[in-house]
Parts: C-alpha cells; sequence; structure tokens
C-alpha cells in the first residue's frame, strides 16, 4: 500500500513572536525591532508575523520609566503587561536559589504562551 502525502495548501500564516523584556530595556528591545523590521521585508504580504514583548508589572516603575513606556507603546503597539515581577533577585553565579514564587522570565512565558 502506498502512502502519499500531499503539500499542504497554505493562503497565509499569522506567526506571533513572544520575547519576554524587562521594563527598562528599551535598548534591546529597539535593536530586536530593528532586526525584526529588516527580516520582515523578506516575508510574503499574504503572511502576518508579530513581534510582542511581554512584561512584568509596571506599577512600581518610576514616573520617568513609566511615561518612557508609555510613549513607546503608543509608538510601536507591541508591548503586552501581563504583570508578575520584573526582575528576580541578585545571586551570584552557580548559585542555587528558591523563590516562593515563579520566576519573573517563566512567569510572563507562561502569561504569554497563555495569551
Amino acid at each position: 500500500m502506498a502512502c502519499c502525502w500531499l503539500p499542504l495548501a497554505v493562503t497565509s500564516l499569522h506567526v506571533p513572536i513572544m520575547v519576554t523584556s524587562k521594563l527598562a530595556s528599551l535598548d534591546r528591545r529597539m535593536i530586536l525591532r530593528y532586526m525584526f523590521e529588516h527580516c520582515s521585508q523578506h516575508v510574503e504580504s499574504k503572511h502576518k508575523v508579530e513581534l510582542l514583548f511581554f512584561l512584568g508589572d509596571p506599577e512600581e516603575a518610576s514616573e520617568e520609566l513609566t511615561a518612557s513606556l508609555a510613549s513607546e507603546g503608543e509608538q510601536f503597539g507591541d508591548l503586552v503587561y501581563v504583570g508578575g515581577p520584573d526582575s528576580d533577585p541578585a545571586v551570584f553565579r552557580d548559585v542555587t536559589y528558591v523563590l516562593d514564587r515563579p520566576t519573573s522570565r517563566g512567569f510572563r512565558l507562561a502569561w504569554g504562551t497563555a495569551w
């Protein structure tokens, strides 16, 4: 019995790219946006590739950072606030520690995946 695999005809794709980010990491987000814009020129117009940054809770951020995030959000429209901690306690390399909550990155990944 012969098995035949027919190529799946895809009319269009929607691919969201999820990046976890600290609130204050504007420089890293700008680099990723630049690279994304450069690469997305090679994507056919029928497909949609979306870059989204998942951030922690901005309530504890300074007024200056809050204003910067608001401006960035209006300009790019790619910031998603999922709450939770912005960072974890500083530790030395190769040190194991136990938190009473998920790590900040783990929290944003879990919520971003569910989003």
